[in-house]
């Protein structure tokens, strides 16, 4: 997803930055998923909305709690995520990192 956005224009960027794969994700979910710290920097820098959710009602502090990504769930609440966002099961991101032994 990330080859796709950088492809398009600073304008058409700014418009798919926040768009929604198959499973629901945006490119920064899944850039969280995949621990890729400097990516998830990039797309924050760049104006990706760090409380999105997905179909689940995940937010990117959900994932990187859930992936164990906790430096990038340090980048995240700096950048001032809702850290009492709670998903579809009533879980916030504190609870899922509680629960992963983090």
């Amino acid at each position: 997803m990330i080859e796709e956005l950088t492809q398009n224009s600073p304008k058409e960027f700014a418009l798919l930055i926040n768009r929604l794969n198959y499973y629901g994700n945006t490119a920064l979910m899944d850039s969280v998923m995949q621990g890729q710290y400097p990516t998830v920097q990039l797309l924050i820098n760049s104006g990706a909305d760090i409380n999105i959710r997905n179909k689940i009602g995940n937010t990117v502090g959900h994932i990187a709690a859930l992936n164990g990504h906790l430096r990038i769930l340090q980048l995240l609440v700096d950048n001032k995520i809702n850290v009492l966002a709670k998903n579809f099961e009533e879980f916030t991101c504190f609870d899922h990192a509680e629960q992963m032994g983090n």
